[in-house]
């Protein structure tokens, strides 16, 4: 597989793996209106993948992830501070991303 193969079948699992997590924000939390995520980046020291995001543009929460090819509740780290974290946990496998706004961060052209 050549590079621009690699990095095209990359962002392909990198779309799966923001699906997957913003899918998790809203099956798990109450009232989420709008998620904001950053940009992906690799970490080659623990071979895993970390993400902030922002969710109602104030409560921020970071997920590491070992493999981008199995993602779920029991392989993702997540991460957020008690003292600045409003939402409230609340279980609904029901919900779905339909109705949020997903949004990324903007990268600087420089």
């Amino acid at each position: 597989m050549n590079k621009d193969q690699e990095k095209k079948e990359q962002q392909q699992q990198l779309a799966i793996a923001e699906k997957k997590i913003a899918v998790y924000v809203v099956q798990n939390y109450s009232n989420v209106k709008s998620i904001k995520f950053s940009t992906f980046k690799f970490n080659k020291q623990t071979g895993s993948w970390h993400v902030a995001t922002k969710i109602n543009h104030d409560n921020l929460m970071t997920f590491s992830l070992e493999n981008l090819n199995d993602i779920s509740e029991e392989t993702i780290g997540i991460r957020y501070n008690l003292k600045t974290f409003n939402l409230k946990k609340k279980k609904d496998t029901t919900k779905n991303i339909n109705d949020i706004k997903i949004l990324k961060e903007e990268l600087d052209a420089n």
